[in-house]
């Protein structure tokens, strides 16, 4: 994601009394009577903070042991499962693997399209394939925050001549009625055609909100196109229309 989703966040947090520490790593966890004691550091620094609860969220590995993949010819990788292509299919004919085990993107929402994919081209014989460019991630926290395509470093780095726009949430007729005026949307496009390439926001609800610019990348749509489309007044969607609008230069309010 964004690295400017992430100093919001952190803003936003700090703000609600959450202690952020950045540049810090959770070296090891031991059980201290009813709860949790956390070793960070952060370079040659230890600091201890005593917890009452640990979330844990550091991804998932593959478990491929016992399963026999080896010995029926599937080729394996540290990640897990090693496919041809997109299409999901493994070295060996008529074997698929989807989801976490591929060491791709582990999002529930992803496997669940390769599984779809993967049974229609085991089946029918076809080769449709994920779009990876066109995956949504939603965080849950508060705000929340979501983000598809690009970002604008990736964008640069690909070597497309990028631009811009921004667009806060709290300048908006329904943030303000609704007290949610935190966050904002930023896009990504290619500056000759107006492609759009990623779109980032963090925000009340905008992990509903981001599936307008999955869909817009999915379908190539360039700026002209999404900004001559109508959203509603008021809504929360007027900020992304605004951002769109920014990157054109059009826009009336300037983040």
């Amino acid at each position: 994601m964004d690295p400017e989703l992430g100093v919001e966040l952190g803003k936003l947090m700090g703000r609600q009394g959450v202690k952020v520490r950045t540049g810090a790593t959770l070296d090891r966890v031991e059980r201290n009577g009813e709860g949790w004691r956390c070793y960070v550091k952060k370079g040659a620094d230890e600091e201890v903070i005593d917890v009452d609860v640990v979330l844990l969220g550091v991804g998932r590995k593959a478990n491929t042991d016992g399963m026999g993949l080896e010995a029926l010819g599937v080729k394996l990788h540290k990640r897990g499962v090693e496919l041809v292509d997109d299409t999901m299919r493994t070295h060996v004919p008529n074997i698929y693997a989807i989801g976490d085990i591929t060491g791709r993107i582990q999002l529930a929402h992803v496997a669940e399209n390769e599984g779809i994919f993967a049974v229609t081209n085991a089946i029918t014989g076809s080769d449709r394939k994920t779009d990876y460019k066109a995956v949504p991630s939603a965080v849950y926290t508060n705000p929340e925050v979501a983000a598809v395509g690009l970002t604008e470093a990736e964008a640069k780095e690909k070597g497309y001549d990028v631009v811009v726009g921004r667009a806060r949430f709290g300048i908006f007729a329904k943030a303000m009625a609704q007290e949610t005026r935190d966050g904002f949307v930023k896009v990504v496009a290619e500056r000759k055609y107006g492609e759009l390439l990623g779109v980032h926001m963090i925000g009340a609800h905008v992990t509903d909100l981001i599936h307008e610019a999955v869909v817009a990348i999915k379908l190539e749509a360039t700026l002209d196109y999404l900004a001559d489309t109508m959203h509603a007044h008021p809504s929360m969607a007027e900020a992304v229309l605004e951002a769109y609008e920014d990157a054109q230069g059009h826009a009336i309010h300037k983040m």
